[in-house]
């Protein structure tokens, strides 16, 4: 078979194969490759991604206790729960949280709350302050705020600190235990953090985009949320997690989209932060454009295999003119390589003696391709030996007769004649 009919019978099997196929991958073979390694894959990377931002976080957290508990040490804040306090303590207790929050650490504010869950003894919020004296300030009660319940946020004297997420005013708040200049329990030192604090801080390490936003759920932290159908996502979240936690949870549908959610849980002081990532389901499944990709890639593989499968059995018409080309030049360098002197008259004549032997001897080394293809053989052992004849021929006009050359440049010539012959013949065969 020729090598036309080879690639043109491949291309016929492939498209009819390419045709089944199609059906069997939207059908079938996509869904499959989805479940079972797409979006296992999407959801690793996913996972991978909401493990570093809870590092990040930690390491965030940590520097901010660290932080709170310097400024819970100060002198000047344990004053703040006496009677009456010193213009010197409340000129430092303004400078040390001007400091705090100039700082850029995204800190919204700070409060001191009693423990009665009432009084306020210190407050950075401008909108807490009812009267400032020389050595008193005068805070609005705490309950008369719009603000979360102090139990929510309270913490405790045994406690080291306590983490407290505002989901409905995307904050949250670090609060450790407040205790005056002799060391009794007086109520919370509340530190108040935008999430927009956090964002940067993922951004600045490069685990989030500048597109990208984050939120607070009251378990921890979500990202992926747009400003369209939060509240209802949040409402649904608020929802799951109270149940028992789980690393992915069910498909859900907002404003006529479906998602699903990734959770991380992570320990900070044995707190439980959740980290939660909200997915598209069109994340989880093929795009048109992989699909596509898949299908070209099936149809050129298998096109190439059924190629590679037909031309594994070697074509016996080119074997045999590969064999009777070497024949040929054989033949010819038999007569030129020991003579100096070339007496074309008896080289013809000696090779026209030798045709029955040398066409018998090519046909023996043939084998069962030789019977096979018998009328194929004679047909193109004519056809060299016209090729011969001509080639003697030519260079018997182009040579004087007897006359002292270089073979080598004969040999050449030769080989030259040969090839051109046969390209010649081949075109006049295939007009």
């Amino acid at each position: 078979m020729s090598s036309g009919k080879k690639v043109a019978l491949s291309l016929f099997i492939s498209i009819i194969a390419f045709s089944a196929f199609i059906f069997f991958a939207y059908t079938h073979f996509f869904q499959a490759i989805e479940v079972h390694f797409y979006q296992p894959m999407v959801l690793d990377s996913y996972e991978k991604k909401l493990d570093q931002l809870s590092e990040a976080f930690n390491r965030f957290l940590e520097l901010k206790k660290r932080n709170a508990l310097a400024f819970a040490s100060e002198t000047a804040v344990r004053n703040t729960a006496s009677p009456t306090q010193t213009k010197t303590d409340i000129d430092t207790l303004e400078n040390i949280t001007g400091s705090l929050l100039t700082e850029g650490s995204g800190l919204l504010g700070i409060r001191l709350i009693g423990h009665d869950g009432r009084k306020i003894h210190y407050s950075s919020f401008s909108q807490d302050l009812l009267r400032k004296e020389e050595t008193r300030l005068q805070y609005e009660s705490y309950i008369k705020l719009d603000e979360l319940d102090y139990e929510e946020i309270a913490c405790e004297k045994e406690s080291d600190f306590e983490l407290t997420f505002d989901s409905e005013r995307d904050r949250f708040l670090l609060s450790l235990p407040f205790f005056d200049t002799f060391n009794i329990y007086q109520g919370s030192i509340v530190f108040y953090y935008s999430a927009l604090s956090v964002q940067q801080l993922f951004i600045s390490e490069a685990l989030i985009s500048l597109s990208e936003t984050i939120t607070f759920s009251k378990k921890g932290i979500v990202l992926g949320l747009a400003e369209k159908g939060q509240k209802e996502i949040k409402d649904y979240l608020e929802s799951i997690f109270a149940e028992p936690y789980e690393r992915l949870y069910p498909q859900f549908s907002i404003n006529e989209q479906s998602f699903l959610f990734l959770s991380h849980e992570t320990l900070f002081n044995n707190r439980k932060i959740i980290f939660s990532q909200l997915i598209r389901e069109d994340f989880l499944v093929f795009n048109n454009t992989i699909k596509i990709v898949l299908l070209v890639c099936f149809f050129i593989s298998f096109f190439l295999m059924i190629l590679f499968l037909l031309n594994l059995k070697s074509d016996a018409s080119l074997i045999i003119r590969q064999r009777i080309k070497k024949f040929q030049f054989a033949l010819l360098n038999e007569y030129l390589e020991t003579k100096e002197k070339i007496n074309w008259n008896d080289v013809i004549a000696s090779i026209e003696s030798r045709k029955v032997e040398v066409a018998l001897s090519l046909t023996k080394s043939l084998g069962r391709k030789a019977k096979k293809h018998q009328d194929l053989l004679d047909a193109l052992l004519e056809k060299s030996w016209d090729e011969i004849m001509a080639s003697l021929t030519r260079s018997k006009n182009e040579f004087v007769q007897n006359v002292h050359i270089d073979t080598d440049e004969i040999r050449a010539m030769l080989e030259e004649i040969l090839l051109s012959t046969r390209q010649g013949g081949e075109k006049l065969t295939r007009l």
